[in-house]
């Protein structure tokens, strides 16, 4: 009877204006915070509702925005750690003719209503596996960063070789900056000291080190390194002879449009 009266609106429509993160069948999220990283990438701190079940370090989730009125989504990198109040965190970089990225970065303010889908994404690393070498360029460090933040590193051997055209293009700068225990931290800026070349890499890494190309990540229990690798990599990079290489790698997903 209710419904009856209330349509095209039925009564559940009218709780979700009062509580919109409290439907466990349609998640959305509650905009706590944005933070500025760099003129064109902020990290927005997310309120995740009912029905969120967590994710895995290096994974992402779908973003939806309407926009003009139609809805639109995209994948983001939970960038976050572990934190006491259940919030997590993406990081956005706004690209060049990306609608919702850029409405994300220039519109976006807290208290705002997003809509967003569960976890998802391979491209994941649990910790041990050591020495770990993860190769990142421009936003592609976001993952990686999530899972740096997600674990005890210390008396780790973890190296993060990250490019970026600038100082001032450099997302999480002020964090690659302060000793992080058990990872080493080298950050290039292509546009004064080049591209990344395999000679760099040879100085560091150590001799039984395992390169991979592309994005993804082999199971991080059987001594495989995992890389993330951006566009700042000019070298194409070969897994060893005797790689077996019968399981296809997982693609990760972007931050782009």
């Amino acid at each position: 009877m209710a419904e009856a009266l209330a349509t095209p609106l039925v009564p559940d429509d009218y709780l979700d204006l009062v509580d919109p993160l409290r439907s466990p069948r349609y998640l959305r999220a509650r905009v706590v915070d944005v933070t500025p990283e760099t003129a064109d990438a902020s990290t927005v701190t997310l309120q995740p509702g009912r029905g969120w079940l967590g994710h895995r370090p290096g994974q992402y989730i779908r973003i939806g925005v309407d926009i003009d009125g139609v809805r639109l989504w995209r994948a983001y990198s939970v960038t976050s750690g572990p934190r006491g109040d259940g919030n997590i965190s993406i990081t956005v970089k706004a690209l060049t003719g990306g609608v919702v990225s850029a409405h994300l970065q220039e519109s976006l303010r807290p208290g705002q209503i997003v809509h967003m889908e569960q976890a998802d994404g391979a491209f994941t690393w649990n910790g041990g596996a050591e020495p770990v070498l993860f190769v990142t360029g421009g936003s592609g460090i976001t993952p990686v960063m999530g899972m740096l933040r997600s674990h005890d590193l210390s008396g780790s051997d973890v190296v993060l070789l990250h490019s970026a055209p600038a100082p001032a293009d450099v997302i999480f700068a002020a964090e690659l900056a302060e000793e992080i225990p058990g990872v080493r931290v080298v950050v290039r800026h292509t546009d004064t000291e080049g591209m990344l070349s395999p000679a760099m890499l040879d100085e560091l890494m150590t001799a039984g080190d395992v390169v991979w190309q592309g994005h993804g990540s082999l199971p991080g229990d059987d001594g495989w390194i995992s890389l993330h690798l951006g566009d700042q990599l000019e070298a194409t990079l070969q897994p060893p002879d005797d790689a077996d290489t019968s399981d296809e790698l997982e693609q990760a997903v972007d931050n782009a449009e």
